[in-house]
C-alpha cells in the first residue's frame, strides 16, 4: 500500500514536491518514507520496522492530514507525510495496526518457542 502526499497542497512550495511528492510504502513487515528535495537530486529515504512502531498518529486540518509515526527506541525525529487525503490516512493507520496485530506473539505461542529452544 502507498500513500502519497498531495501535488497541489504539499506542490506550491517547492517544484521538486509538486512532480516527485513524498511518499508512504507499507511492507509486509515495513514502512518506508521517501521525501525529495532538489528536482529529485537529494532524496531521504527512511525504512522504520512494524516492530518499532509505537502508534500512528494522524493530525486533521481543513482539507487533508497529515500521518505520523510514532516509534521506541528515541529516534531523532519521528517519520511523517503531510498533505494526504484524510480517508487514505485512516485506511493507512488501520493497516499498519493489522499488521502489527498479526505480528504479535500470544503468550502461549511464546511460551512453546521457549520450550522448543526456538
Amino acid at each position: 500500500m502507498i500513500i502519497k502526499a498531495s501535488r497541489i497542497l504539499t506542490g506550491w512550495k517547492s517544484p521538486t514536491k509538486f512532480w516527485m511528492p513524498d511518499q508512504m510504502e507499507l511492507t509486509e513487515d515495513s514502512v518506508k518514507v521517501t521525501q525529495r528535495q532538489w528536482f529529485g537530486l537529494k532524496r531521504e529515504e527512511e525504512v522504520v520496522s512494524i516492530d518499532r512502531i509505537a502508534s500512528t498518529r494522524l493530525q486533521f486540518g481543513l482539507l487533508k492530514a497529515t500521518v505520523i509515526l510514532e516509534t521506541y527506541g528515541g529516534a531523532k525525529r519521528d517519520p511523517w507525510l503531510s498533505g494526504v487525503s484524510k480517508g487514505e490516512a485512516r485506511a493507512f493507520r488501520e493497516e499498519i495496526q493489522n499488521r502489527a496485530a498479526s505480528r504479535q506473539v500470544s503468550p502461549e505461542e511464546m511460551a512453546q518457542q521457549e520450550q522448543t529452544g526456538g
